[in-house]
């Protein structure tokens, strides 16, 4: 996943562009009982806010860094098999259907 945020004006400030990308992989396994769950956000580590904003005769500058990049992993097991719901009648509304107008 990639998220991109171009230049913006916010009244007296100025952004400059920024971006992430997220990786996510998944995997299953032990006939789909088990699944397994790597994540990287903020691969290239690109989330920083910086601009210009003027307040009379001072220009200020900022480049803020945050610490967005970050690794998890997930792990998940079912235990047991799933409850399976038996329907008796497969038919829609089938006394709805002959109904005469």
């Amino acid at each position: 996943m990639a998220w991109y945020l171009g230049d913006r004006y916010y009244g007296l400030y100025h952004h400059q562009s920024r971006a992430t990308v997220t990786l996510g992989l998944e995997k299953d396994f032990f006939k789909n009982a088990g699944k397994l769950r790597f994540t990287a956000n903020d691969l290239f580590h690109q989330t920083n806010a910086s601009g210009t904003y003027s307040v009379g005769e001072t220009d200020i500058y900022f480049d803020r860094t945050y610490a967005t990049s970050s690794f998890t992993i997930g792990l998940t097991y079912r235990f047991g098999k799933p409850l399976r719901t038996g329907y008796r009648s497969t038919s829609t509304a089938e006394s709805e259907q002959n109904r005469d107008r």
